[in-house]
């Protein structure tokens, strides 16, 4: 080893330098594994929005995840009608065309959107939340777009849609039905006569000793207590909705 080799093994050793290497080597490891972690995550792709300007006023408390969705999707649709350069913002959610409703902690919403400078009108449903312990995060919320057939809700005569044309009113009976339980089970249809315009089917499912006993009648009206008190603590108002009675058919 010659003298300049002797000097640089010296220096090295030399404790200030022992100092520096001690704090620097755990850094630069820290910073390669920095690395290594940034290079592995996905690409963020950013989706074009279209803009509600009264998002805000007219849904306050609808989550800022959800919004987006709702945005994106209506970028999409506006640029599926041909319009040439889909605008940024511009869009608004028509006065007075809110609805919507919360069970459990499940979201289930709907407005009209109207966005002049393209002269294009959508429904948009939306829905987010949590319902019997089936979480949907904000990320995973749902939104629909279809296309207006009431003719007094057309402002924009000239305006060919292309939306989804089967828009059915959100009603909270179709998040809760059906279910099963074991002496009947519920679902729902439609219905021309009850105020919400949706129908409870219930299905009967007695055991044999009921019919042996002749309590058919006294079942029935023991089950509906049970399903009136399922339906009020699942949030939506027995009164409102047509009840079909129907019996099991046992072969």
């Amino acid at each position: 080893m010659n003298k300049k080799e002797r000097g640089i093994k010296k220096y090295l050793q030399s404790p200030g330098v022992k100092v520096v290497l001690a704090l620097a080597i755990p850094i630069i490891i820290i910073l390669i594994l920095i690395m290594i972690y940034v290079l592995s995550q996905p690409e963020t792709i950013v989706e074009p929005r279209l803009i509600i300007d009264n998002f805000e006023v007219e849904l306050p408390d609808v989550p800022s995840e959800t919004r987006r969705r709702i945005e994106e999707k209506l970028y999409s649709q506006v640029e599926l009608s041909g319009v040439g350069s889909v605008p940024e913002n511009g869009a608004v959610i028509r006065e007075g065309s809110v609805d919507g409703f919360t069970i459990q902690e499940l979201h289930v919403g709907d407005f009209i959107v109207d966005i002049a400078s393209v002269q294009q009108s959508y429904i948009m449903k939306y829905y987010y939340g949590e319902l019997d312990g089936q979480h949907e995060t904000e990320g995973a919320a749902s939104v629909m777009v279809y296309c207006i057939e009431d003719p007094d809700k057309i402002i924009y005569a000239n305006f060919a849609c292309k939306a989804n044309r089967d828009f059915v009113k959100p009603d909270p009976i179709q998040y809760i039905l059906p279910r099963t339980f074991d002496e009947y089970s519920l679902s729902y249809t439609y219905s021309l006569t009850s105020e919400s315009g949706y129908a409870v089917v219930v299905t009967f499912d007695p055991p044999e000793s009921v019919y042996l006993s002749g309590r058919v009648e006294a079942f029935e009206n023991e089950s509906m207590g049970k399903i009136r008190e399922f339906l009020t603590g699942a949030g939506v108002e027995p009164d409102n909705y047509e009840f079909i009675y129907k019996y099991k058919i046992v072969e």
